[in-house]
């Protein structure tokens, strides 16, 4: 199963679109939607929660966003009780090993990647997820 659709979760517009602008090159998923708001994705995979195809295959998250960040957004999605394995791949400019190790508890959370995020680190999360799937 091809990863059908990503949502990009981060508060830094210039950031949205050079990942976006990768992610496409290397054809990452057949549809990427952004988000500079971690409460507008949440309320959407609220909306789709029992809709399996409306929901994502992959989020790719930044922990250090106003509003709510990465570590709020996890917890209020485990919470949604979704019963799809929606892999979630950290995305930040963070290297406290208190984050790194505080990711390992959520099991969803596939990898802890750091920015910048380049054409390498998309396809390991890319392949990742194929073998995964």
């Amino acid at each position: 199963m091809s990863n059908e659709l990503t949502y990009l979760i981060d508060d830094d517009s210039l950031t949205l679109r050079l990942t976006t602008m990768l992610a496409n090159r290397i054809s990452f998923s057949s549809s990427l939607e952004s988000f500079s708001n971690a409460k507008i994705a949440l309320e959407l995979l609220q909306k789709n929660a029992t809709n399996h195809h409306d929901l994502p295959d992959c989020i790719l998250l930044d922990i250090n966003m106003p509003l709510m960040n990465g570590w709020e957004f996890l917890d209020a999605l485990k919470q949604l009780n979704i019963q799809k394995d929606i892999f979630v791949f950290i995305m930040t400019s963070s290297i406290e090993f208190s984050d790194i190790e505080k990711a390992k508890k959520y099991a969803n959370v596939k990898n802890y990647i750091e920015k910048p995020i380049s054409i390498e680190k998309l396809e390991a999360i890319k392949h990742f997820i194929a073998i995964s799937k």
